[in-house]
């Protein structure tokens, strides 16, 4: 069974593509190329907090909320949704500069999503997808970007056995 990590792992992959060999939470077929290159445009994605802001743009996957989708639970299956966000900075710059490459990912990110549905074969993943998102100021630690703001929701069933 795939954990929460190995979902926004995979989310990242999505996004930056090829895992970096030395950060297993860095994600770049930019810098590493591979089978999966990524959302073009996008230098790299990280599953985790990253230490630093390197190359704009950049993608960041952080859990937001999760829920049981099905009540009252049954033995045996239990659905569950989870809400990641994936900020995607692009530029500390006016927006004059920045809106083209913005509304590029606007539609390019949900895209790469349509195109890979259950997260490269992820276990326990029946559908991930851009619910929604926000075109604008993002700000992460103390500063402000320009970028999106997805909402990326992954629908998952995992197996469970209850006790008495």
């Amino acid at each position: 069974m795939a954990g929460f990590q190995d979902v926004a792992d995979n989310i990242a992959y999505v996004i930056g593509g090829t895992v970096d060999p030395n950060n297993a939470r860095r994600f770049s077929g930019n810098d590493f190329g591979g089978v999966w290159t990524g959302v073009a445009g996008i230098k790299y994605a990280y599953s985790a907090y990253p230490d630093t802001i390197q190359d704009l743009p950049m993608a960041i996957v952080l859990p937001r909320v999760f829920s049981v989708t099905r009540e009252p639970l049954t033995q045996g299956q239990e659905d569950n949704l989870d809400d990641f966000r994936a900020l995607v900075l692009c530029s500390r710059q006016s927006p004059v500069d920045i809106w083209p490459t913005l509304i590029g990912f606007r539609d390019s990110v949900p895209t790469a999503f349509r195109s890979h549905m259950q997260l490269f074969g992820t276990a326990n993943v029946l559908q991930a997808y851009v619910k929604s998102g926000r075109v604008g100021a993002i700000r992460w630690a103390g500063d402000d970007y320009l970028g999106v703001d997805f909402v990326v929701r992954v629908l998952r069933v995992l197996g469970v056995s209850y006790t008495a």
